[in-house]
């Protein structure tokens, strides 16, 4: 079991719990003195993300459902995020999920606290990729982005968003998924 606990970059008056392996009569101990630990601090507004965790027991719910209900007599509140199904089916099947608020994503947890957190990768349908373009190789070269001679950069104008920035769009054949076949 792991949790590592560290506020919310966009509220920090928040603290995500976020925690990894099994939460069984083994491991429910420090879930519930971690826990425990940051209700007595002050802490009464907690994201418990579970995106890692594969199994919740019994003795684990019954210490996240102590946790909601002593954020909750101090003002604040704990939601559950990033279920995977089978701890999804366990919290529904329990009735956890009728007393606890329980969300898809952790934007959506936030967002029930009054954070805006604007649109995740996910929203606009983007993914992030880690690493940048050097470290693929990739040189872009601002002169030629619109792919017409030098003679007609002159002429050809990008267009601008709202902040005055251009939205010409650069394809690479570094990340083009089409010539992996090729080998």
């Amino acid at each position: 079991m792991d949790i590592k606990i560290e506020p919310v970059d966009a509220a920090p008056e928040i603290s995500r719990v976020s925690m990894s392996g099994r939460i069984d009569a083994y491991t429910v101990a420090r879930v519930q003195e971690d826990l425990n630990s940051l209700i007595r601090i002050g802490t009464n507004k907690l994201v418990c993300n579970l995106k890692d965790v594969e199994f919740v027991a019994s003795p684990g719910m019954k210490a996240l459902l102590e946790t909601v209900q002593a954020a909750r007599k101090q003002g604040g509140d704990m939601k559950i995020c990033h279920l995977q199904p089978e701890v999804a089916q366990l919290f529904s099947s329990s009735g956890f999920a009728a007393v606890a608020k329980v969300f898809a994503t952790e934007e959506e947890a936030l967002k029930d606290f009054g954070v805006d957190v604007g649109p995740s990768f996910e929203d606009i349908g983007m993914t992030l990729v880690a690493g940048s373009m050097d470290d693929l190789g990739a040189t872009l070269v601002a002169d030629d982005f619109d792919g017409l001679d030098d003679d007609d950069d002159a002429e050809a104008e990008p267009e601008k968003d709202a902040f005055g920035l251009d939205q010409t769009i650069v394809e690479s054949p570094i990340l083009d998924d089409d010539d992996d076949d090729e080998s």
